[in-house]
């Protein structure tokens, strides 16, 4: 059993969290994923920060440095339960800071094109938008977060190989 990083931004931890996710796709060739494989872990990466309180008035401050573990009186906080920043990059989250802890369950290799409604929907996209029941298209959505995210290296439309690995979660905090 080998463990991954895996940087997800907060509307990807949100639908991890809701239980909408479940499958996420790495490119085939990305060499820190190049031999996952059933049984491995993937710790989630997300934005986030440090905070203590300070003052009379109960204000929140960032903790800098980085810490190397959870100093007492402080506060961990995550970006994707939407409160107010600022917020360190997910790339800079130690291990420590880590509350997603993800099981993979099963992995294939495929082009990118090839993804199914079923898989798209696995990764965490809706037919509907931001709570309105008007449908979107799903595949166009899928195109607008993998461009957004691989755009400028491997867009959509290099279809590149891919990894799809499913996972569960085994820890949440």
């Amino acid at each position: 059993m080998k463990e991954y990083h895996r940087l997800l931004t907060g509307e990807m931890v949100r639908a991890i969290i809701e239980g909408r996710k479940t499958q996420t796709r790495v490119l085939a060739d990305d060499n820190r994923y190049k031999n996952t494989k059933v049984g491995d872990r993937l710790w989630v990466r997300e934005a986030w920060n440090i905070f203590e309180l300070s003052g009379d008035r109960g204000y929140l401050h960032p903790v800098n440095p980085i810490p190397k573990n959870l100093p007492p009186g402080t506060l961990l906080a995550y970006a994707a339960d939407r409160g107010s920043g600022p917020w360190r990059p997910s790339m800079h989250m130690p291990r420590w800071a880590c509350r997603l802890l993800l099981k993979v369950t099963g992995v294939r290799e495929e082009p990118l094109r090839a993804i199914s409604t079923e898989d798209i929907i696995a990764e965490g996209l809706s037919t509907t938008l931001r709570g309105y029941t008007a449908e979107v298209d799903l595949k166009e959505q899928f195109i607008g977060l993998w461009d957004s995210l691989y755009g400028k290296t491997r867009p959509w439309a290099s279809n590149p190989m891919v990894k799809a690995l499913d996972f569960e979660v085994m820890e949440a905090s």
